[in-house]
């Protein structure tokens, strides 16, 4: 078991970015995204996407935790004051997407996702 983290290293996390991982193809059997993808910004979501894809074995296993930008709060928000409710500022969570959008991401990228 491994990590990878822009920002952090000890010695089960490697310093790296998921854009460019540092392991071989089909490496691992599962990978976990957890509340990270929002902080990834629009332009580069497609290539950690496929990144991901890359280092996963064939019929391994990817969990991601994304928040819904379209959740029921921010529907409200923006029918009656034209606002997003985010769950961060725009400044921390610059990919922030509704769930639509995050499920066409992985499915392009070559995913199955379950509901």
């Amino acid at each position: 078991m491994e990590g990878l983290d822009l920002n952090y290293e000890s010695d089960y996390v490697r310093r790296g970015s998921v854009i460019d991982m540092p392991y071989r193809n089909q490496y691992f059997d599962r990978v976990l995204l957890l509340d990270v993808l929002e902080h990834i910004p629009f332009m580069d979501q497609r290539s950690a996407l496929r990144e991901i894809h890359r280092v996963l074995k064939p019929g391994g296993i990817f969990i991601a935790t994304i928040p819904n930008l379209a959740h029921m709060n921010s529907r409200f928000r923006v029918l009656f004051f034209g606002d997003l409710d985010r769950t961060d500022s725009d400044v921390n969570h610059p990919g922030e997407r509704p769930l639509r959008e995050n499920r066409r991401l992985l499915t392009d990228a070559g995913f199955h996702c379950k509901k």
